[in-house]
């Protein structure tokens, strides 16, 4: 479900003191992860877009307090302020998935030593035990 109103009103609502920051960021908060489809940045990924936003949280609370209006809104503001996280998030995933790979890889290398793998006898035979021996030495 979305959520309905504009960030700009919501802003304007802590801007007045009705919503105090801790509450002002949860809605915030929750108007993103519930308008995955006003941000194109994912192709459709709601699980990348979940991640991105609890990745991007800290930069909105600080963005909050730095909000002057100077003619542009609130949400014009935010969605701004996403775009350009975007490109840092999608290159830092990438160096991740970089990064893993070659771990893996490496890991891989260690793994595959070259060894044959042990031969274990199919068959049980019987072992005769000399007589001047005790069955439990041997």
């Amino acid at each position: 479900m979305k959520y309905q109103k504009h960030l700009s009103d919501l802003y304007d609502h802590y801007a007045e003191g009705s919503l105090s920051k801790k509450e002002f960021e949860g809605k915030l908060f929750y108007y993103l992860l519930n308008n995955f489809g006003g941000y194109y940045y994912f192709d459709g990924s709601v699980n990348r877009w979940e991640d991105f936003v609890s990745w991007v949280q800290p930069r909105l609370a600080r963005a909050i307090d730095l909000y002057r209006n100077t003619g542009s809104s609130f949400d014009a503001y935010i969605a701004a302020l996403i775009q350009s996280t975007t490109k840092e998030y999608r290159m830092r995933e990438a160096n991740h998935r970089v990064t893993e790979y070659v771990c893996w890889q490496a890991r891989m290398e260690e793994m595959n030593v070259g060894e044959a793998e042990a031969e274990y006898l199919t068959e049980y035979r019987s072992i005769s035990i000399p007589d001047g021996i005790k069955p439990r030495h041997v």
